[in-house]
Order: structure tokens, then sequence, then C-alpha cells
């Protein structure tokens, strides 16, 4: 681990050797790259460990961290450039918390979803360019009628997004106990099918899926991180849900906010003052039950994920292209 952060770093901060470093991957994964993601296009989303699996690293963007859930090749899509020499920021990130990559020199410009984070970003020095929620950007991965047929099989359905770990850990919870509630909340208010939306991370390197699996749930996923196609399968997940929950906040609640689906963060897994001010906030609002999103819900989203800083194909190809 010490050895890949210091890689890293080292990457991040040169570009010479970052040139360098994809010349390498650019030469040796690009025919499996490409083949791996015209395959997992026409995967099915419950096809879950397939999707999970790894893909082999191509560099679309320089800077690495912007190849990651396709974020700005979605953005190229839709403002037609090229090329962007930004980095996106991954998702939605707390207090005055700024990654390590986001200092260094390979990266000019950041894509950030509010106002709000923009001004914590400020002190880098660097132009940052606000756009809202990046699952604006991109199409539904599933067609209408592909929507229509999986809604009609599985009737009405509850989305859970369990907190996720990654290599630097995460917050544990116990499964057994959100079975038992989500069990619960399926059964008073009516739910046929109780989905669970699980980070590729997770299915690899832990047993939860097959927990939930046990308990009659069924494992969705947005696939892999490189996985060009992850946002808009996570749109299609999200669009195919009557009501969402999770255990903590995260990207994901914006997400849901914006597309329409109320969203309630059930006994959420950490609340303690030790959390950044805007953690507590957003999960106090979300953490009280309500069958339909709150003024007060989608002011909270509208603050941090930038529902008013969305734009047009003209005003990002124009804010990008400076």
């Amino acid at each position: 681990m010490k050895f890949r952060n210091k890689l890293g770093q080292l990457l991040k901060n040169s570009v010479q050797l970052n040139s360098l470093y994809n010349i390498f991957y650019k030469v040796t994964n690009k025919r499996t790259f490409f083949a791996e993601q015209k395959k997992r296009k026409t995967l099915s989303i419950f096809n879950y460990q397939e999707l999970a699996t790894p893909i082999p690293y191509y560099p679309l963007e320089f800077v690495k961290d912007s190849n990651f859930y396709g974020q700005n090749y979605w953005v190229k899509e839709f403002t037609g450039l090229k090329s962007i020499n930004a980095s996106t920021e991954h998702g939605l990130y707390y207090g005055d918390y700024i990654p390590y990559s986001s200092y260094c020199k390979t990266i000019k410009k950041i894509i950030t979803f509010s106002l709000v984070r923009k001004n914590v970003l400020e002190k880098l020095q660097k132009p940052v360019v606000v756009i809202g929620p990046y699952i604006h950007y991109v199409p539904t991965l599933l067609t209408t009628d592909q929507i229509s047929k999986i809604r009609s099989e599985y009737g009405k359905i509850l989305l859970f997004f369990p907190t996720h770990s990654t290599r630097e850990g995460g917050r544990t919870y116990s499964v057994q106990a959100y079975i038992k509630d989500l069990k619960a909340f399926a059964q008073k208010k009516g739910f046929d099918s109780i989905f669970v939306c699980m980070y590729y991370y997770d299915i690899l390197h832990t047993k939860l899926a097959e927990y939930y699996e046990e308990a009659g749930f069924k494992i969705v996923t947005a696939g892999h991180q490189l996985d060009l196609n992850f946002l808009p399968r996570l749109k299609s997940i999200i669009s195919l849900a009557d009501y969402t929950v999770s255990n903590a906040v995260g990207t994901h609640v914006g997400y849901c906010v914006y597309m329409s689906k109320p969203h309630w963060v059930i006994n959420p897994v950490s609340n303690s003052s030790e959390e950044p001010q805007d953690f507590r906030e957003i999960t106090d609002v979300f953490s009280i039950y309500s069958d339909k999103i709150t003024n007060h819900q989608y002011s909270t989203v509208e603050k941090y994920w930038g529902l008013d800083q969305v734009k047009t194909p003209e005003e990002l190809h124009k804010l990008l292209s400076d």
C-alpha cells in the first residue's frame, strides 16, 4: 500500500512520468479495456459478480483519478469536447477535506458539484468548475422497455444503498440488523421487492452479498470504478426504485433526490460530534422518515449537490474550453 501511494504521488506531480505511465497502459490494455466495456454494457444489472470484476486500466484521461466512474467521459459526450483538462471530484466530500491529488501539479482545473464545495477548493488557487450532480449528464443504460419489464416483474421496489468500504477501510455495520429493519419497513409499506445496490469493492472483498441474498434481497451494482457505464447503470438502478434508503449519507442521496426518488437514512451507522458539520446536517435532514421529498431535504441537496448549477451543453463547453 505504501509503495502504491508513493507511486501515485510521483505520477500526480510529474507531467513527464504520468505521460510515460499512460503510454504504457494505452499500449498494453487498449484491446482488453474496450472489449470489457462493450461486454459489460450488455450485462444485466443483476449480474453483480461479473460487473464487479476488475477492468484493465486504460487512461482515457491524463490524470488517473479522472478515469473513474466514467464521469469525464460523459461530460465530454455531453459537451462534444474531445478532451477536458480538468479533474472531476469522485462524489460528495465533507468539511474542508481535499484529496491529495487535488494539490498535485498535474491537476490544473477541478470539476465539482456545488458552490459550497467550490469555496472549500478555492484555497488551491486553481480554477473550479461547478456543474451540479454528475448523473444529470448521463443517459440511463437500460431502455424504457427494459425498465418497465423489471418493474413489472418485481413490483414495488425498495432500493437500499449500504455504506461501502474501500482499500482504506470504511464504516462497519450489522448486516443482520439492517436486513431485519428493511424487511419490517418493506412489509409495513407494501414493497414487493428489496434491491441492494452494492459497491464493487464490497462484492469482491466481503461476504455481504451472500447475507442479503439469503434474506431474499436482489443484488444490483453500478459496476467497477473503471466501467464507463457506471453512472448510466446507476441512473437506471435508481430509475427502477419507488423509494430509496441507506444507512449513511453519500453521493447517492443527492442523486436519488435529483431523480425525484424519496430517500431515508435508516438508523445511520455514524452521526457523532466528530463528523464534519455538513455530514451531520445532511444526516439529520434525511434520518427523519418522509414518504415524499420534503422542502428541507430538497434545499439541502440543492446546497451540497448544486441542483441549481446544472449546465447546458453550450454553457459547460465554454467553461471547460477556457
